[in-house]
C-alpha cells in the first residue's frame, strides 16, 4: 500500500525583482508504506523542496501529495530531522529526546521511560543528563534522531542528516539509524548527497535532474537486510550500482554548474 502518493508536482518560487523560478516539474511518486526511500540529484534540483512540501513545510504550486494516515492512537503522522541539529540549548538530552512526548501530554514516567529507551539504543545513556553544548556533533545529531523516533511518527523525513559529520562518526551513525529503522520499518524519505548512503540505507533510490527537479530514474536496492555498513559497500554490486548512480548524475551536476 502506498503512504505517500505525490502526482503531477510541480513549485514555483515567484520573486517581486527577478525572475520566477520553477524548483520542482511534474514530479509523481508512490512511497510504499515501511519503506526506506532515498532522493539524490544535483545541488539545486529541488530535493528539500519536494521533502518539505510532503512534510508539508511548503505548499505545492499545482499537484498533490498525500501523505496517508494509518493510526489511531494520536501518535504524530510525520517528524523531520534537519542537516543541522535542531536541540533546546536549556535542555538536557533527556528532555529534549522527550519534548515531543511532553506536548502530547505523555505522563512524566512513561516519556522519560520511552525516551530512555531510545537514548540507550543510539549509545548515550552515559549522557542524558548533558545539555547539548556538552556534546559532539554526532552525538547532538544521535539525540535529533532519537527525539524524532521516539515521538513514533507514522513517517520519517530526513534532509542530509549526516552531511556535516566526519567520515567514521557518518558510518557509526547509519549504523545506528539501520538498526532503530529494522525495529519498527516505518516509512523514512531521506535527502542526501552521498550515493553510498543512497544504497546503503535506501529500498530505492530516486534520481533527480538539475532544476527544474523532474525524476529521472527510480532504482531498486536488493541488498538484503539487516545490513551491514561496511560489508555492504565491499561488494560488487555495490560498486556497480554506484557507477551506474554517478553516470546517471554526471550530467546533471554538470548542468547544474553551468546553470
Amino acid at each position: 500500500m502506498s503512504k505517500i502518493v505525490v502526482r503531477d508536482l510541480t513549485k514555483v518560487f515567484h520573486r517581486r525583482k527577478a525572475a520566477n523560478t520553477r524548483a520542482l516539474d511534474g514530479i509523481s511518486l508512490d512511497v510504499a508504506d515501511g519503506e526506506f526511500l532515498c532522493i539524490v540529484g544535483p545541488s539545486g534540483c529541488g530535493k528539500t523542496t519536494l521533502l518539505r512540501i510532503m512534510a508539508e513545510l511548503e505548499s505545492p504550486s499545482t499537484g498533490t501529495v498525500e501523505v496517508r494516515r494509518t493510526s489511531t492512537d494520536g501518535r504524530p503522522l510525520h517528524s523531520m530531522v534537519f542537516q543541522e541539529y535542531s536541540l533546546f540549548p536549556w535542555l538536557t538530552v533527556l528532555d529534549n529526546v522527550a519534548f515531543g512526548l511532553e506536548m502530547r501530554g505523555i505522563p512524566k514516567k512513561e516519556r522519560a521511560e520511552r525516551a530512555g529507551a531510545i537514548i540507550k539504543m543510539v549509545g548515550l545513556e552515559n549522557f542524558r543528563e548533558h545539555f547539548p553544548h556538552q556534546l559532539s556533533g554526532g552525538m547532538n545529531q544521535r539525540a535529533s534522531l532519537a527525539r524524532a523516533f521516539v515521538n513514533d511518527p507514522e513517517v520519517l523525513f530526513m534532509d542530509e542528516p549526516f552531511a556535516a559529520l566526519d567520515a567514521q562518526n557518518k558510518v557509526l551513525l547509519q549504523e545506528e539509524l539501520l538498526k532503530i529503522w529494522e525495529s519498527n520499518r516505518k516509512t523514512v524519505v531521506s535527502i542526501t548527497h552521498a550515493i553510498d548512503e543512497a544504497l546503503l540505507l535506501g529500498d530505492r533510490v530516486v534520481i533527480m535532474t538539475a532544476g527544474p527537479g523532474r525524476i529521472k530514474e527510480v532504482l531498486d536496492v536488493a541488498f538484503e537486510r539487516p545490513r551491514d555498513v561496511v560489508e555492504t559497500k565491499a561488494t560488487p554490486r555495490f560498486t556497480e550500482l554506484s557507477v551506474h548512480i554517478w553516470r546517471m548524475l554526471e550530467s546533471e551536476v554538470r548542468r547544474a554548474r553551468q546553470a
